[in-house]
This record gives structure tokens, sequence and C-alpha cells, in this order.
């Protein structure tokens, strides 16, 4: 199927922002481990509900701070017809 991937993250807060960069991720792989947008978005915003003080209600607010950015072909973004579990 494919080799080892690398998986990178930086989280950049600025502002009333939080950005997650996934710069320096592998290109996306044959086998179907490929992540599609939405659930890099989804997965990069359930990790910052989930260290958010429980006081903070879990809704579209935070949400609306989040930006991501992937790159189109990469492991978190692949192209389409790409494998996607």
């Amino acid at each position: 199927m494919c080799g080892p991937v690398k998986l990178a993250v930086t989280v950049i807060g600025e502002g009333d922002e939080i950005t997650f960069d996934y710069t320096g991720t592998s290109p996306s792989v044959e086998g179907p481990i490929n992540c599609p947008m939405s659930a890099t978005i989804s997965a990069s915003l359930f990790g910052l509900l989930a260290l958010m003080p429980v006081d903070i209600p879990k809704s579209q607010g935070p949400a609306t701070a989040v930006k991501v950015h992937a790159k189109e072909g990469s492991l978190v973004n692949p192209r389409v017809p790409s494998a996607v579990y």
C-alpha cells in the first residue's frame, strides 16, 4: 500500500483566529488513508474544542475562528479520485 507518511501541523494563534497549517505533510498516497479536507477541518476543530475549558460552549462560535491550510494533493487534502478513509 504505502510506506511511512508524514503528518505535519503548526497551530498559530493570532488575534481572534487560530490557524492549523499542514504545510510539510506528505503527498496523498494510493491506499485509503488519505483524509478529505472536510475531515481535516473537522479533526482540527475537534482537537481545539477538546483543549478548551469546559465552560466554553461547543458550538459554531469557536468554529468561525478556525482556519485550515492544507496543500491540495496532500495526505490531508487529496485530489479526486484519491482513495480516502
